[in-house]
């Protein structure tokens, strides 16, 4: 079916967002892959140290270090291997809230396992909102999951402020770590499960599925911008569809978040050795 483009040309605001997004994304990683051009071999950081009579000479001492808030401060392989989404908003995002607010020093008495157990609570909320038939409820449902995003980047930040450590490394087998495995997976579990009761609830029992509000071909025009309900006939197993579709949206992030922890507890693993 040929495109619409005048129904096209009604999103240019998030067309215009969205190739901004990954503009920014694609340069921030072309930059990023120069800056790990720049980076010394761990090899040649020990002859530094040794033939100018230093206990150890760093990446950070060696370069010229970036402003906290940037991306590539403090970069490890954990680093980069995160998502764009994390990498190159959510946590310098933090960062700088952290700085400009001065958090990790003036409520000193929160402590970033207070923070975890925060963003969990943000996520189930985020997860009874998304069940809501109301399209307002489900949008703030994606705001509230966002914050809690935001808030599972604050938590690291914070820990990492108040023991001055540079790098963004995880410390693996303290108990911080576990409780932020913790609060991750519920969270995102919470959110699966809000998903799939809300889908479920679409599917009535005569087998139809309630659509969003879409646009009519015969309405969508330059002049007119009218919405209207509709109901698309599902076959008998549309709800079985529906929970195996999030079963195994849910299975693929348990395993890539198991796969994710045990690869950078081998890298942290690796890193000790190193120094030893």
């Amino acid at each position: 079916m040929p495109l619409n483009w005048p129904c096209i040309m009604d999103y240019k605001g998030t067309i215009l967002f969205i190739f901004v997004l990954l503009t920014y994304f694609m340069w921030m990683d072309i930059a990023l892959y120069f800056r790990v051009q720049e980076r010394v071999p761990s090899a040649t950081l020990a002859a530094l140290a040794a033939s100018t009579s230093r206990s150890s000479v760093t990446q950070s001492s060696w370069a010229t270090r970036s402003p906290s808030y940037s991306p590539f401060s403090g970069l490890t392989v954990k680093l980069m291997m995160l998502d764009h989404m994390n990498h190159y908003i959510t946590i310098p995002l933090s960062t700088f809230f952290n700085e400009v607010t001065q958090f990790s020093h003036i409520f000193y008495f929160i402590t970033p396992n207070m923070i975890s157990f925060f963003d969990l609570f943000v996520a189930l909320i985020a997860a009874k909102l998304v069940t809501s038939e109301s399209l307002v409820m489900r949008q703030l449902s994606v705001l509230a999951f966002e914050i809690r995003n935001f808030l599972d980047g604050l938590d690291g930040v914070v820990y990492r402020a108040r023991v001055h450590q540079v790098e963004n490394i995880s410390n693996v087998g303290t108990f911080g770590y576990a409780v932020d495995g913790f609060v991750d997976t519920v969270g995102s579990a919470a959110m699966c499960f809000g998903l799939l009761w809300h889908l479920r609830r679409q599917v009535s029992l005569k087998g139809t599925y309630t659509l969003l509000p879409a646009y009519q071909k015969e309405m969508c025009d330059s002049s007119s911008s009218q919405f209207r309900f509709g109901s698309l006939h599902f076959s008998t197993p549309a709800m079985r569809r529906i929970t195996y579709a999030v079963f195994f949206f849910g299975l693929q992030l348990s395993i890539s978040g198991a796969f994710w922890n045990r690869y950078i507890s081998e890298i942290g693993r690796a890193s000790c050795r190193e120094r030893v």
